[in-house]
């Protein structure tokens, strides 16, 4: 049961908020420990509640669509 739509939105919120937001707010932060120990966690855990290759593939995209977005730091 339940709608559609949800189980269809459900894994891109996942997404936006476990890989995007995540190193998002690690650029903006300037890096600082805090942050990119915050970033750290988060992404651990989209890999715990996800499978490895689906958060690695997950992350991979992430990466690469944050060579688009401002400000543009270097990721690695």
């Amino acid at each position: 049961g339940g709608t559609p739509l949800l189980h269809g939105l459900w894994p891109m919120v996942l997404w936006v908020v476990l890989f995007i937001a995540p190193l998002q707010f690690v650029k903006l932060g300037h890096y600082s420990p805090m942050v990119c120990a915050l970033g750290v966690s988060s992404l651990g855990l989209g890999m715990v509640l996800l499978s490895l290759e689906t958060g690695s593939i997950l992350l991979a995209v992430a990466l690469g669509i944050h060579q688009t977005i401002p400000p543009y730091t270097p990721c690695l």
